[in-house]
């Protein structure tokens, strides 16, 4: 979600949420604000929730207007790839997956990785 505090700073989360009997449930998120860094090339901010049974991720990305997708693999050799469109990309997996991950922008014909290092662990 985006939304702006009192004092009109921007702010972007990713939250993940559950349908239960009773209704919808936030299990984890996170998030940051402030304004979008300036970058000379491709970018994600990314943000993330890994848990014991589901691992998610979204990002706003920055300079990559000319790329169709992005794909996600993490070291336990998990690929998820979205699209590009509005400049979100989302992630979702069934699962816990291992930590740090690699980052590829796509178009048609090549791919950019990013640099990234997410964390170690799970």
């Amino acid at each position: 979600m985006s939304f702006e505090d009192q004092h009109g700073l921007p702010y972007r989360w990713l939250i993940a949420a559950e349908e239960h009997e009773d209704g919808w449930r936030a299990v984890g998120g996170a998030g940051g604000g402030g304004e979008a860094p300036h970058r000379a090339r491709p970018w994600i901010n990314l943000a993330g929730s890994w848990g014991s049974d589901r691992s998610c991720a979204s990002g706003h990305l920055l300079e990559a207007d000319d790329f169709r997708s992005m794909r996600l693999t993490t070291r336990d050799g998990v690929v998820l790839e979205d699209d590009t469109i509005g400049g979100v990309v989302l992630f979702l997996a069934n699962r816990p997956v291992e930590r740090p991950v690699v980052l590829e922008l796509r178009d048609s014909s090549v791919a950019t990785q990013l640099d990234l290092d997410v964390g170690h662990g799970r």
